[in-house]
Protein backbone atom coordinates (compact mmCIF):
# COMPACT_ATOMS: atom_id res chain seq x y z
CA UNK A 1 0.00 0.00 0.00
CA UNK A 2 0.82 3.94 -0.14
CA UNK A 3 2.76 4.22 3.14
CA UNK A 4 2.88 8.16 2.88
CA UNK A 5 -1.31 8.08 2.77
CA UNK A 6 -1.44 5.88 5.86
CA UNK A 7 0.76 7.90 7.47
CA UNK A 8 -0.68 11.06 6.79
CA UNK A 9 -4.48 9.28 8.02
CA UNK A 10 -2.56 8.23 11.40
CA UNK A 11 -0.63 11.11 12.17
CA UNK A 12 -2.38 13.74 14.80
CA UNK A 13 -1.51 17.35 14.23
CA UNK A 14 -0.11 19.76 17.01
CA UNK A 15 -2.46 20.62 19.23
CA UNK A 16 -0.16 23.82 20.26
CA UNK A 17 0.51 23.92 16.58
CA UNK A 18 0.45 27.47 14.48
CA UNK A 19 -2.34 28.60 13.04
CA UNK A 20 -2.62 28.82 9.44
CA UNK A 21 -2.27 32.45 7.91
CA UNK A 22 -5.81 32.06 6.60
CA UNK A 23 -7.00 31.96 10.23
CA UNK A 24 -4.99 34.49 11.15
CA UNK A 25 -5.31 36.86 8.42
CA UNK A 26 -9.30 36.66 8.62
CA UNK A 27 -9.38 36.99 12.50
CA UNK A 28 -7.45 40.38 12.38
CA UNK A 29 -9.36 41.61 9.46
CA UNK A 30 -12.76 40.27 11.55
CA UNK A 31 -11.68 42.23 14.20
CA UNK A 32 -10.47 45.42 12.37
CA UNK A 33 -14.18 45.45 11.01
CA UNK A 34 -15.80 45.23 14.85
CA UNK A 35 -13.50 48.36 15.65
CA UNK A 36 -14.68 50.67 12.59
CA UNK A 37 -18.18 49.16 13.30
CA UNK A 38 -18.95 49.63 17.18
CA UNK A 39 -17.60 53.24 16.46
CA UNK A 40 -19.85 53.89 13.74
CA UNK A 41 -22.68 52.98 16.03
CA UNK A 42 -21.85 54.92 18.46
CA UNK A 43 -21.71 58.36 16.41
CA UNK A 44 -25.02 57.32 15.35
CA UNK A 45 -26.25 56.16 18.63
CA UNK A 46 -25.12 59.84 20.08
CA UNK A 47 -26.41 62.03 16.75
CA UNK A 48 -29.95 60.15 17.07
CA UNK A 49 -30.12 61.15 20.60
CA UNK A 50 -29.19 64.33 20.21
CA UNK A 51 -31.69 65.03 16.96
CA UNK A 52 -34.87 63.71 18.87
CA UNK A 53 -35.91 61.69 21.95
CA UNK A 54 -35.70 58.29 21.33
CA UNK A 55 -36.93 54.94 23.29
CA UNK A 56 -36.85 51.68 21.48
CA UNK A 57 -38.99 48.75 22.45
CA UNK A 58 -37.39 46.66 25.04
CA UNK A 59 -38.24 43.66 23.12
CA UNK A 60 -35.57 44.71 20.86
CA UNK A 61 -32.98 45.56 22.79
CA UNK A 62 -33.23 42.50 24.33
CA UNK A 63 -32.93 40.09 21.26
CA UNK A 64 -29.52 42.77 20.85
CA UNK A 65 -28.35 41.44 24.57
CA UNK A 66 -28.75 38.14 24.24
CA UNK A 67 -26.77 37.71 20.94
CA UNK A 68 -23.99 40.61 22.64
CA UNK A 69 -23.75 38.18 25.53
CA UNK A 70 -23.56 34.98 23.16
CA UNK A 71 -20.60 36.59 21.81
CA UNK A 72 -18.71 37.49 24.68
CA UNK A 73 -18.86 34.08 26.10
CA UNK A 74 -17.59 33.09 22.65
CA UNK A 75 -15.00 35.52 23.04
CA UNK A 76 -13.89 34.32 26.76
CA UNK A 77 -14.15 30.86 25.87
CA UNK A 78 -11.60 31.29 23.07
CA UNK A 79 -9.25 32.88 25.75
CA UNK A 80 -9.76 29.54 28.27
CA UNK A 81 -8.95 27.61 25.21
CA UNK A 82 -5.55 29.47 24.82
CA UNK A 83 -5.40 29.28 28.46
CA UNK A 84 -5.19 25.68 29.02
CA UNK A 85 -2.77 25.25 26.38
CA UNK A 86 -0.28 27.85 27.36
CA UNK A 87 -0.45 25.66 30.55
CA UNK A 88 -0.68 22.34 29.20
CA UNK A 89 -3.94 21.44 30.36
CA UNK A 90 -4.97 19.03 27.76
CA UNK A 91 -8.70 19.88 26.88
CA UNK A 92 -8.99 17.61 24.06
CA UNK A 93 -8.18 14.54 25.62
CA UNK A 94 -11.14 16.14 28.47
CA UNK A 95 -12.94 17.37 26.34
CA UNK A 96 -12.81 13.92 23.92
CA UNK A 97 -12.47 15.61 20.71
CA UNK A 98 -11.18 14.21 18.05
CA UNK A 99 -7.54 15.27 17.99
CA UNK A 100 -7.43 14.84 13.77
CA UNK A 101 -10.47 17.45 13.75
CA UNK A 102 -10.67 20.02 16.16
CA UNK A 103 -10.75 23.99 16.56
CA UNK A 104 -7.74 25.44 17.88
CA UNK A 105 -8.23 28.47 19.85
CA UNK A 106 -6.98 30.64 17.21
CA UNK A 107 -10.03 29.16 15.24
CA UNK A 108 -12.55 29.76 17.58
CA UNK A 109 -11.31 33.47 18.15
CA UNK A 110 -11.79 33.40 14.17
CA UNK A 111 -15.53 32.12 15.04
CA UNK A 112 -15.96 34.79 17.78
CA UNK A 113 -14.61 37.35 15.38
CA UNK A 114 -17.43 36.70 13.58
CA UNK A 115 -19.71 36.77 15.51
CA UNK A 116 -18.73 39.91 16.79
CA UNK A 117 -19.25 41.06 13.04
CA UNK A 118 -22.65 39.72 12.83
CA UNK A 119 -24.11 41.59 15.94
CA UNK A 120 -22.48 44.72 15.06
CA UNK A 121 -24.14 44.58 11.27
CA UNK A 122 -27.92 43.98 13.60
CA UNK A 123 -26.77 46.60 15.49
CA UNK A 124 -25.98 48.72 12.63
CA UNK A 125 -29.75 48.01 11.37
CA UNK A 126 -30.95 48.88 14.28
CA UNK A 127 -29.97 51.84 14.81
CA UNK A 128 -30.83 53.17 11.11
CA UNK A 129 -34.24 51.34 10.88
CA UNK A 130 -36.12 54.85 10.97
CA UNK A 131 -33.58 55.75 8.14
CA UNK A 132 -34.15 52.90 5.96
CA UNK A 133 -37.96 52.27 6.88
CA UNK A 134 -38.18 49.33 8.30
CA UNK A 135 -39.14 47.61 11.67
CA UNK A 136 -36.30 47.88 14.56
CA UNK A 137 -36.80 44.47 15.30
CA UNK A 138 -35.22 43.26 11.86
CA UNK A 139 -31.99 44.33 13.50
CA UNK A 140 -31.81 41.74 16.39
CA UNK A 141 -34.02 39.20 14.27
CA UNK A 142 -31.33 39.34 11.42
CA UNK A 143 -28.11 38.06 13.50
CA UNK A 144 -30.26 35.66 14.96
CA UNK A 145 -31.33 34.00 11.91
CA UNK A 146 -28.04 34.44 10.43
CA UNK A 147 -26.57 32.30 13.15
CA UNK A 148 -29.01 29.80 13.08
CA UNK A 149 -28.71 29.51 9.21
CA UNK A 150 -24.94 29.01 9.78
CA UNK A 151 -25.06 26.42 12.47
CA UNK A 152 -26.98 24.01 10.88
CA UNK A 153 -26.18 24.29 7.28
CA UNK A 154 -25.36 20.75 6.37
CA UNK A 155 -22.75 21.84 3.43
CA UNK A 156 -19.29 21.08 4.34
CA UNK A 157 -17.89 24.60 5.31
CA UNK A 158 -17.72 26.55 8.29
CA UNK A 159 -16.14 23.91 10.33
CA UNK A 160 -18.70 21.18 9.83
CA UNK A 161 -17.24 18.52 12.45
CA UNK A 162 -17.49 20.79 14.95
CA UNK A 163 -20.97 21.60 14.65
CA UNK A 164 -22.57 18.01 14.29
CA UNK A 165 -20.39 17.37 17.45
CA UNK A 166 -21.99 20.90 19.31
CA UNK A 167 -25.36 19.65 17.74
CA UNK A 168 -25.09 15.79 19.89
CA UNK A 169 -23.83 17.19 22.52
CA UNK A 170 -26.66 19.35 23.19
CA UNK A 171 -29.15 17.56 22.19
CA UNK A 172 -27.43 14.89 24.59
CA UNK A 173 -28.23 17.60 27.22
CA UNK A 174 -31.96 18.60 26.37
CA UNK A 175 -32.82 14.85 26.58
CA UNK A 176 -30.92 14.23 29.92
CA UNK A 177 -31.44 11.40 31.96
CA UNK A 178 -31.79 9.24 28.79
CA UNK A 179 -27.89 9.40 28.17
CA UNK A 180 -25.08 8.21 29.82
CA UNK A 181 -23.59 11.63 30.81
CA UNK A 182 -19.67 12.21 29.78
CA UNK A 183 -17.72 15.33 30.80
CA UNK A 184 -18.83 17.27 27.47
CA UNK A 185 -22.08 16.72 28.34
CA UNK A 186 -22.41 18.46 31.93
CA UNK A 187 -19.51 20.89 31.43
CA UNK A 188 -21.74 22.20 28.51
CA UNK A 189 -24.69 22.51 30.91
CA UNK A 190 -22.73 24.20 33.51
CA UNK A 191 -21.93 27.06 30.69
CA UNK A 192 -26.00 27.14 29.99
CA UNK A 193 -26.69 27.44 33.78
CA UNK A 194 -24.28 30.69 33.66
CA UNK A 195 -26.25 31.72 30.04
CA UNK A 196 -29.43 31.94 31.50
CA UNK A 197 -29.75 35.11 31.05
CA UNK A 198 -29.80 34.60 27.33
CA UNK A 199 -32.22 32.14 27.22
CA UNK A 200 -34.72 34.64 29.14
CA UNK A 201 -33.50 37.63 26.61
CA UNK A 202 -34.15 34.92 23.37
CA UNK A 203 -37.60 34.07 25.18
CA UNK A 204 -38.56 37.43 25.72
CA UNK A 205 -38.04 38.61 22.38
CA UNK A 206 -39.53 35.92 21.09
CA UNK A 207 -43.04 36.56 23.19
CA UNK A 208 -42.32 40.07 21.50
CA UNK A 209 -42.32 38.74 18.09
CA UNK A 210 -45.47 36.90 18.67
CA UNK A 211 -47.48 39.00 21.41
CA UNK A 212 -46.25 42.35 20.68
CA UNK A 213 -46.90 42.92 16.90
CA UNK A 214 -50.00 40.82 16.32
CA UNK A 215 -52.05 41.58 19.26
CA UNK A 216 -52.79 44.91 21.44
CA UNK A 217 -50.74 46.71 23.31
CA UNK A 218 -52.16 45.00 26.82
CA UNK A 219 -51.61 41.66 25.62
CA UNK A 220 -47.51 42.41 25.70
CA UNK A 221 -47.23 43.04 28.92
CA UNK A 222 -47.13 39.28 29.27
CA UNK A 223 -43.64 38.77 28.23
CA UNK A 224 -42.19 40.41 31.30
CA UNK A 225 -44.45 38.25 33.60
CA UNK A 226 -45.13 34.97 34.39
CA UNK A 227 -48.72 35.37 33.37
CA UNK A 228 -48.18 32.76 30.56
CA UNK A 229 -45.96 30.45 32.55
CA UNK A 230 -43.30 30.22 29.90
CA UNK A 231 -40.91 32.55 31.52
CA UNK A 232 -40.31 30.45 34.76
CA UNK A 233 -39.55 26.96 33.12
CA UNK A 234 -36.76 29.08 30.56
CA UNK A 235 -35.02 29.91 33.96
CA UNK A 236 -35.22 26.68 35.17
CA UNK A 237 -34.07 24.82 32.57
CA UNK A 238 -30.85 24.63 33.04
CA UNK A 239 -30.46 23.56 36.36
CA UNK A 240 -33.09 20.69 35.50
CA UNK A 241 -30.62 19.70 32.76
CA UNK A 242 -27.76 19.38 35.35
CA UNK A 243 -30.51 18.07 37.90
CA UNK A 244 -31.33 15.15 35.72
CA UNK A 245 -27.59 14.83 34.99
CA UNK A 246 -26.88 13.88 38.05
CA UNK A 247 -29.45 11.37 38.65
CA UNK A 248 -28.40 9.48 35.49
CA UNK A 249 -24.76 9.55 37.04
CA UNK A 250 -26.03 8.05 40.29
CA UNK A 251 -28.12 5.52 38.68
CA UNK A 252 -24.98 4.25 36.29
CA UNK A 253 -22.29 4.50 39.67
CA UNK A 254 -25.02 4.15 42.41
CA UNK A 255 -22.65 6.23 44.06
CA UNK A 256 -25.07 8.64 46.04
CA UNK A 257 -21.35 11.03 47.17
CA UNK A 258 -21.07 13.35 44.89
CA UNK A 259 -24.03 13.06 42.57
CA UNK A 260 -27.08 13.14 44.79
CA UNK A 261 -24.93 15.69 46.77
CA UNK A 262 -24.78 17.62 43.40
CA UNK A 263 -28.79 17.28 42.40
CA UNK A 264 -29.26 18.70 45.88
CA UNK A 265 -27.36 21.49 44.88
CA UNK A 266 -29.50 22.79 41.21
CA UNK A 267 -32.31 21.28 43.46
CA UNK A 268 -31.74 24.60 45.05
CA UNK A 269 -32.07 27.12 42.01
CA UNK A 270 -35.78 25.57 41.28
CA UNK A 271 -36.94 26.77 44.84
CA UNK A 272 -35.63 30.07 44.10
CA UNK A 273 -37.32 30.16 40.86
CA UNK A 274 -40.80 29.03 41.92
CA UNK A 275 -40.52 31.34 45.21
CA UNK A 276 -39.34 34.70 43.20
CA UNK A 277 -42.07 33.83 40.96
CA UNK A 278 -44.57 33.37 43.44
CA UNK A 279 -43.82 36.68 44.90
CA UNK A 280 -44.35 38.15 41.35
CA UNK A 281 -47.63 37.45 41.02
CA UNK A 282 -48.66 38.06 44.55
CA UNK A 283 -46.78 41.76 44.48
CA UNK A 284 -48.96 44.48 44.55
CA UNK A 285 -48.85 47.74 42.48
CA UNK A 286 -48.52 49.95 45.48
CA UNK A 287 -46.10 48.95 48.61
CA UNK A 288 -48.94 49.60 50.91
CA UNK A 289 -51.09 47.08 49.49
CA UNK A 290 -48.85 44.40 49.61
CA UNK A 291 -50.58 41.61 51.35
CA UNK A 292 -49.03 39.22 54.27
CA UNK A 293 -48.74 36.34 52.39
CA UNK A 294 -46.14 38.29 49.40
CA UNK A 295 -44.12 39.09 52.26
CA UNK A 296 -44.07 35.56 53.68
CA UNK A 297 -43.25 34.10 50.00
CA UNK A 298 -40.72 37.21 49.60
CA UNK A 299 -38.97 36.10 53.00
CA UNK A 300 -38.78 31.93 51.48
CA UNK A 301 -37.43 33.49 47.93
CA UNK A 302 -34.16 35.43 50.34
CA UNK A 303 -34.01 31.80 52.18
CA UNK A 304 -33.75 29.74 49.48
CA UNK A 305 -31.58 32.04 47.23
CA UNK A 306 -28.87 32.52 50.56
CA UNK A 307 -29.00 28.45 50.53
CA UNK A 308 -28.46 28.06 47.05
CA UNK A 309 -25.42 30.71 46.95
CA UNK A 310 -23.95 28.89 49.81
CA UNK A 311 -24.31 25.32 48.26
CA UNK A 312 -22.88 26.37 44.90
CA UNK A 313 -19.77 28.45 46.51
CA UNK A 314 -18.89 25.42 48.45
CA UNK A 315 -18.81 23.16 45.71
CA UNK A 316 -16.98 25.32 43.17
CA UNK A 317 -14.57 25.84 45.70
CA UNK A 318 -14.36 22.01 47.03
CA UNK A 319 -15.25 19.76 44.15
CA UNK A 320 -14.92 21.68 41.04
CA UNK A 321 -11.37 23.09 41.76
CA UNK A 322 -10.16 20.31 44.20
CA UNK A 323 -9.09 23.22 47.11
CA UNK A 324 -9.26 23.32 50.79
CA UNK A 325 -8.30 19.47 50.60
CA UNK A 326 -7.03 17.48 53.23
CA UNK A 327 -6.12 20.41 55.22
CA UNK A 328 -4.98 22.58 52.61
CA UNK A 329 -6.62 25.47 51.02
CA UNK A 330 -4.46 25.24 48.11
CA UNK A 331 -3.66 21.81 47.28
CA UNK A 332 -0.29 20.31 46.39
CA UNK A 333 -0.93 19.82 42.74
CA UNK A 334 -0.71 22.80 40.59
CA UNK A 335 -0.56 23.65 36.84
CA UNK A 336 -0.74 27.36 37.13
CA UNK A 337 2.37 29.16 38.09
CA UNK A 338 1.29 31.55 40.66
CA UNK A 339 -0.81 30.66 44.26
CA UNK A 340 -2.68 33.79 44.37
CA UNK A 341 -4.18 33.17 40.77
CA UNK A 342 -6.39 30.63 43.38
CA UNK A 343 -6.65 33.22 46.13
CA UNK A 344 -8.30 35.77 44.01
CA UNK A 345 -10.28 33.19 41.83
CA UNK A 346 -12.04 32.19 45.25
CA UNK A 347 -12.35 35.66 46.54
CA UNK A 348 -13.74 36.84 42.57
CA UNK A 349 -16.19 33.23 43.05
CA UNK A 350 -17.59 34.39 46.27
CA UNK A 351 -18.49 37.56 45.10
CA UNK A 352 -20.16 37.13 42.19
CA UNK A 353 -22.02 33.97 43.10
CA UNK A 354 -24.07 36.07 45.49
CA UNK A 355 -24.25 39.11 42.76
CA UNK A 356 -25.50 36.33 40.43
CA UNK A 357 -28.26 35.60 42.92
CA UNK A 358 -30.60 38.67 41.87
CA UNK A 359 -30.37 37.65 37.85
CA UNK A 360 -32.67 34.06 38.35
CA UNK A 361 -35.45 36.33 39.74
CA UNK A 362 -37.92 35.85 37.52
CA UNK A 363 -40.71 37.36 39.22
CA UNK A 364 -38.72 40.46 40.34
CA UNK A 365 -37.26 41.51 36.64
CA UNK A 366 -40.72 40.72 35.39
CA UNK A 367 -42.48 43.92 37.12
CA UNK A 368 -39.51 46.45 36.94
CA UNK A 369 -38.29 45.78 33.45
CA UNK A 370 -37.86 48.55 31.93
CA UNK A 371 -35.70 50.35 34.76
CA UNK A 372 -33.57 47.75 35.19
CA UNK A 373 -32.09 46.35 32.57
CA UNK A 374 -28.65 48.35 32.58
CA UNK A 375 -28.22 46.40 35.97
CA UNK A 376 -28.98 43.06 35.01
CA UNK A 377 -26.95 43.85 31.88
CA UNK A 378 -23.82 44.27 34.09
CA UNK A 379 -24.72 41.17 36.11
CA UNK A 380 -24.95 38.73 33.10
CA UNK A 381 -21.21 40.05 32.18
CA UNK A 382 -20.03 39.71 35.94
CA UNK A 383 -21.28 36.07 35.63
CA UNK A 384 -19.80 35.26 32.29
CA UNK A 385 -16.61 36.37 34.03
CA UNK A 386 -17.32 34.19 36.67
CA UNK A 387 -17.97 31.45 34.64
CA UNK A 388 -14.51 32.09 33.03
CA UNK A 389 -12.74 32.29 35.82
CA UNK A 390 -14.19 28.57 36.82
CA UNK A 391 -13.46 27.25 33.55
CA UNK A 392 -9.72 27.40 34.23
CA UNK A 393 -9.81 26.11 37.29
CA UNK A 394 -12.57 23.21 36.43
CA UNK A 395 -10.35 21.78 33.98
CA UNK A 396 -6.80 21.92 35.29
CA UNK A 397 -8.87 19.84 38.09
CA UNK A 398 -10.40 17.60 36.14
CA UNK A 399 -7.12 17.08 34.10
CA UNK A 400 -5.08 16.34 37.26
CA UNK A 401 -7.59 13.62 37.93
CA UNK A 402 -7.44 12.82 34.48
CA UNK A 403 -11.21 12.91 33.73
CA UNK A 404 -12.07 10.88 36.64
CA UNK A 405 -14.65 8.06 36.45
CA UNK A 406 -15.17 9.11 33.03
CA UNK A 407 -11.43 9.45 32.37
CA UNK A 408 -11.07 8.24 28.30
CA UNK A 409 -7.05 7.46 28.90
CA UNK A 410 -6.31 4.79 31.90
CA UNK A 411 -2.71 3.99 30.77
CA UNK A 412 -0.95 7.18 30.46
CA UNK A 413 -0.19 10.06 32.06
CA UNK A 414 -1.53 13.29 31.74
CA UNK A 415 1.06 15.27 32.79
CA UNK A 416 1.93 18.51 29.81
CA UNK A 417 5.02 17.53 27.59
CA UNK A 418 7.61 20.47 27.95
CA UNK A 419 8.85 21.32 24.44
CA UNK A 420 12.22 21.77 25.85
CA UNK A 421 12.21 17.77 25.90
CA UNK A 422 12.21 17.39 22.23
CA UNK A 423 15.12 16.08 21.00
CA UNK A 424 16.31 16.99 16.90
CA UNK A 425 16.43 13.22 16.42
CA UNK A 426 13.11 12.41 17.49
CA UNK A 427 11.73 14.14 14.57
CA UNK A 428 10.43 11.87 11.89
CA UNK A 429 11.05 13.66 8.64
CA UNK A 430 9.28 11.27 6.33
CA UNK A 431 6.18 11.85 7.90
CA UNK A 432 6.47 15.34 9.04
CA UNK A 433 5.24 14.84 12.31
CA UNK A 434 7.29 15.52 15.52
CA UNK A 435 7.67 11.95 17.17
CA UNK A 436 8.90 11.75 20.30
CA UNK A 437 10.22 8.35 21.72
CA UNK A 438 9.63 7.72 25.04
CA UNK A 439 12.65 6.09 25.88
CA UNK A 440 14.73 8.93 25.35
CA UNK A 441 12.76 10.34 28.02
CA UNK A 442 12.53 8.04 30.03
CA UNK A 443 15.66 5.69 30.29
CA UNK A 444 17.33 7.26 32.75
CA UNK A 445 14.19 6.60 35.37
CA UNK A 446 13.82 3.46 33.75
CA UNK A 447 17.17 1.92 34.10
CA UNK A 448 16.96 3.12 37.82
CA UNK A 449 14.15 0.98 38.11
CA UNK A 450 15.69 -2.24 36.66
CA UNK A 451 19.11 -1.78 38.51
CA UNK A 452 17.25 -2.71 41.81
CA UNK A 453 15.01 -5.59 39.63
CA UNK A 454 18.70 -7.04 38.11
CA UNK A 455 19.83 -7.44 41.29
CA UNK A 456 16.97 -9.33 42.29
CA UNK A 457 16.88 -11.57 39.70
CA UNK A 458 20.45 -12.36 40.28
CA UNK A 459 19.76 -13.55 44.05
CA UNK A 460 17.27 -15.37 42.49
CA UNK A 461 19.76 -17.07 39.63
CA UNK A 462 21.79 -17.88 42.61
CA UNK A 463 19.87 -19.44 45.16
CA UNK A 464 17.88 -21.09 42.40
CA UNK A 465 21.57 -22.98 41.60
CA UNK A 466 21.80 -24.14 45.29
CA UNK A 467 18.03 -26.04 44.75
CA UNK A 468 16.57 -23.92 47.44
CA UNK A 469 13.49 -21.51 46.41
CA UNK A 470 13.70 -17.95 47.73
CA UNK A 471 11.06 -15.52 47.55
CA UNK A 472 11.04 -12.58 45.55
CA UNK A 473 10.16 -9.30 48.28
CA UNK A 474 7.86 -7.32 46.52
CA UNK A 475 8.67 -4.23 44.56
CA UNK A 476 6.70 -0.86 43.79
CA UNK A 477 7.04 -0.89 40.18
CA UNK A 478 3.85 -0.96 38.75
CA UNK A 479 5.02 -1.80 35.27
CA UNK A 480 4.97 -5.08 33.12
CA UNK A 481 9.17 -5.90 33.40
CA UNK A 482 9.91 -8.07 29.91
CA UNK A 483 10.96 -11.41 30.31
CA UNK A 484 14.65 -10.65 28.76
CA UNK A 485 14.92 -8.33 32.33
CA UNK A 486 16.56 -12.08 33.41
CA UNK A 487 19.91 -10.69 31.97
CA UNK A 488 19.46 -6.71 30.88
CA UNK A 489 22.30 -4.71 31.51
CA UNK A 490 22.67 -0.97 31.51
CA UNK A 491 24.02 -0.97 28.16
CA UNK A 492 21.28 -3.20 26.58
CA UNK A 493 18.18 -1.88 28.19
CA UNK A 494 17.57 1.07 25.26
CA UNK A 495 16.91 -1.45 23.38
CA UNK A 496 15.38 -3.87 24.99
CA UNK A 497 12.56 -0.70 26.07
CA UNK A 498 12.72 0.35 22.59
CA UNK A 499 10.57 -2.51 21.75
CA UNK A 500 8.53 -2.87 24.30
CA UNK A 501 7.52 0.80 24.65
CA UNK A 502 4.98 2.52 21.99
CA UNK A 503 6.40 6.20 20.98
CA UNK A 504 4.67 8.96 22.25
CA UNK A 505 3.57 11.52 20.22
CA UNK A 506 4.45 15.22 20.89
CA UNK A 507 1.74 16.80 19.69
CA UNK A 508 -0.62 14.61 22.28
CA UNK A 509 0.11 15.91 24.96
CA UNK A 510 0.81 13.80 28.11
Amino acid sequence: GNRGRAMSKLRVPPLGGEPSQWVSFLTGWLMGAICIFIVAAIVIFVFRILDRPWSPHIGVLLGLRSYFNFTLWFFAFSINTFGWRRAGVNNVLIFEFNPRNHLSFQQLFEVASLMGVIFSIGLLIFLFSDWLNIPEYIGPLFIWVLTLIIFFLPLPIFYHQSRIWLMKELGRVALAPFFPVTFPDFWIADQLNSLVIILLDVEYFICYLVYGLHTSPDAFVQCGTIVYGIRPIVAVLPAWWRFAQCIRRYYDSRQAVPHLVNAGKYSTSFFVVFFSSLAAGLKAPDVSMQSYSYYIVFSLWIISAIISSCYTFAWDIRMDWGLFEKGHIIREELIYPHKVYYVLAVIEDMLLRWVWTLTISVGEGGSKILNDNIFKTVLAALEIFRRFVWNFFRLENEHLNNCGEFRVVRDISVHPLDPSEVFPDDIDVETGGAVINSIKRKTSFLISEVKPINSLIRRRVSTTSRHSEVELPPTNNSRDIPEELDCITNSDSEEIINRSTTPIYYDTPL
